[in-house]
């Protein structure tokens, strides 16, 4: 019977994600010498780390990755990874196309943030894991609605300057899973964040600001002796 590999998360059994470390890498090339000594990384930030297509679907244990700085119009380097349950994207220079999160079809919580160039994101109708969005300083996204695709995305955090039309939140409304909202929206014009938030506030419970690895603890009762802690 064939073994899994050294590090591979088991089959059986949910990661508590409050109890990994993450690796962190700098600077570095995703080449054969990265992947190699990464194939045991379940937890891994990568800071203007050049990859190249699919380079991240190489890591056979990931499960959470951030990718933060650096320069690239997409997001081909996590093509194929469907093992993914994290993804968070913050700071990448120039990002213009994210159509690769489609492929991510395991991941639980998705994190854009700090992305001024991005317009359009990918339908998510295909991520069927997918439970909690955070989207935050994306100035130029031009509509929610292929994020509320997801068919069981159950909260949707927004920070700072995101548009959000009639549109979104007709959607937010008539979604069959969505149960929380939140926008800390600091720096928006309250003529333009207090409505909605009134609206949302009125019909779903407020999201909470919390970590992710504690949250994900909490929604799949890990610990069920303690609440996540609050940002």
């Amino acid at each position: 019977m064939p073994q899994p590999e050294p590090g591979a998360p088991r089959s059986d059994a949910r990661p508590d994600w409050r109890t990994i470390a993450p690796a962190l890498v700098a600077k570095e090339r995703a080449d054969a010498a990265f992947v190699e000594r990464h194939r045991a990384t379940r937890r891994l930030r990568a800071d203007g780390v050049k990859a190249g297509p699919g380079a991240y679907a190489a890591l056979p244990a990931l499960g959470w990755l951030e990718l933060v700085g650096g320069s690239g119009t997409d997001l081909e380097s996590v093509r194929g990874c469907t093992g993914l349950e994290v993804l968070r994207v913050s700071y990448v220079r120039g990002l213009a196309d994210a159509s690769a999160l489609a492929s991510c079809t395991g991941l639980e919580v998705l994190q854009l943030y700090a992305q001024p160039r991005l317009a359009e994101l990918p339908s998510l109708a295909g991520n069927d894991r997918l439970l909690r969005v955070e989207l935050g300083m994306l100035r130029g996204l031009r509509s929610l609605a292929p994020v509320l695709e997801a068919p069981n995305l159950e909260e949707i955090v927004l920070t700072k300057d995101v548009p959000v039309s009639e549109h979104d939140v007709e959607l937010m409304l008539a979604h069959p899973t969505l149960r929380a909202f939140l926008w800390v929206a600091y720096d928006v014009p309250l003529h333009r964040s207090r409505p909605l938030v009134e609206r949302m506030d009125a019909a779903l419970e407020r999201a909470r600001s919390v970590h992710v690895d504690a949250w994900l603890a909490s929604r799949h009762g890990l610990d069920e002796a303690s609440a996540p802690t609050e940002l």
